[in-house]
């Protein structure tokens, strides 16, 4: 039983405009050269983001004659996880989107560091997948608050001028790519992209109003970064 809500886009009200194809198109450009035909693997946990990134994705391969594999890794963490895997699974067979469920084998017992090894663990599993299925490109869905918050986050640890590095769009691993269309779009475009589309997605759990996970404090103690006015962020808070 999944105990995270459903979130139904149609009870929800957003602001901004979905994104578009062609804008993801141009998006994508930016990677070229990409092989005809191209095969590509998306990393979707079931959240808005990476919901939304598959769905264009989807897409923008249909375009071009080639074909998407959508990638959960259950970490095994949660009660709910392999549940919250089969929804994802259910929603993206719906729409004709070949998707399969990486299980990483055993989890940390202890809270500190947990999320650097899961971490660590998802882009082994993932990248794995590639290489043996043969697919160049993996997809993740971090967006333009994710590359405010690595900023951010990066800057709380005492890192130096050369340590303040974003995300980057682009990274060659050993055996595919790493791309990430999304950092210049912000994440209400992401939601309302899935409220256009009619598509449900699995809602994240709080931190548990606990600083023990670095990434999961700064979003109760700062406003939404990337947002067009700190005024807009606190209030999206609410």
């Amino acid at each position: 039983m999944i105990q995270r809500s459903l979130l139904l886009p149609e009870t929800m009200t957003i602001d901004s405009e979905p994104l578009r194809a062609a804008e993801f198109a141009a998006l994508m450009q930016r990677f070229q050269p990409f092989e005809p035909s191209p095969r590509l693997a998306v990393a979707v946990s079931g959240g808005a983001d990476s919901m939304a990134l598959t769905l264009l994705a989807h897409e923008w391969a249909r375009a071009a004659g080639g074909m998407i594999t959508a990638l959960t890794v259950d970490h095994r963490l949660r009660p709910q996880s392999a549940a919250e895997a089969i929804q994802v699974g259910r929603w993206l067979a719906a729409r004709g989107i070949a998707h399969r469920v990486l299980t990483r084998a055993g989890g940390e017992s202890g809270v500190r560091g947990i999320q650097a090894a899961a971490r660590a663990a998802r882009y082994a599993l993932l990248e794995e997948w590639c290489r043996v299925e043969g697919v160049l490109h993996l997809l993740i869905a971090h967006h333009r608050e994710d590359q405010a918050e690595t900023l951010l986050l990066r800057l709380a640890r005492g890192s130096g001028l050369d340590g303040l590095a974003a995300m980057s769009a682009a990274a060659e691993r050993a055996h595919c790519r790493v791309l990430r269309p999304l950092l210049r779009v912000p994440r209400d475009r992401l939601l309302a992209t899935l409220s256009a589309a009619g598509q449900r997605w699995i809602a994240p759990t709080p931190a548990c109003g606990s600083a023990r996970v670095s990434r999961g404090w700064l979003r109760p103690v700062s406003p939404p970064l990337g947002s067009p006015s700190p005024r807009r962020g606190w209030e999206r808070l609410g």
